[in-house]
């Protein structure tokens, strides 16, 4: 069974940036499908600002635009509790092939600090993305680090801007930005 790129987080809001991530990610890995997986509460992270359901929503207006490879997965929307990753991998394994886990440098310097870390690395192999401003941290846990060359483009900056009424529909897939207009986000 082909490999599966699993690739969490809040989206708050998904833009250009995680899908031109993702589908690198892919290619590089020889995965044949990206997972686009929104955590209904994330336990290392604030307070989402839009809801799980926008979130969702935006994902899956992004998947149409992103291609064949990306689908979203709303499982963690079921939980009550916070969406811990190894959770995931637990009810995934088996259903689609190898799978690897997408993660930035910034996520890795903490990775210690995920809900059973350990089983995490047992059910997935751990690719790490270096960005312009975090390196991989050499003594961290066994994982494949991706020379990712792309942009450093962040959902915090891309809502400030939204909030004051900035130019972001270059910054996000059309349908995504549509939704976001129509549905009052981030103002």
């Amino acid at each position: 069974m082909p490999g599966c790129i699993v690739y969490g987080g809040t989206f708050d809001p998904v833009h250009i940036g995680h899908l031109a991530l993702a589908e690198f990610a892919r290619e590089e890995s020889g995965a044949d499908r990206v997972l686009l997986m929104p955590a209904r509460r994330n336990p290392l992270r604030a307070e989402a600002g839009a809801s799980f359901e926008h979130r969702l929503a935006m994902l899956q207006l992004a998947a149409l635009s992103a291609g064949p490879h990306f689908q979203v997965d709303g499982r963690e929307g079921r939980r009550e509790d916070p969406s811990y990753t190894v959770d995931t991998l637990e009810e995934l394994r088996g259903e689609v092939g190898e799978l690897f886990l997408l993660v930035g440098a910034d996520q890795l310097a903490q990775f210690r600090h995920w809900h059973r870390w350990q089983r995490i690395l047992e059910l997935a192999a751990l690719l790490v993305v270096n960005r312009p401003a975090w390196n991989a941290p050499t003594d961290a846990v066994p994982h494949r680090t991706l020379a990712w060359p792309g942009m450093e483009l962040s959902a915090s900056w891309l809502r400030d801007r939204l909030a004051q009424g900035k130019a972001c529909r270059h910054l996000m897939p059309s349908g995504v930005y549509d939704f976001v207009v129509k549905e009052g986000l981030y103002r």
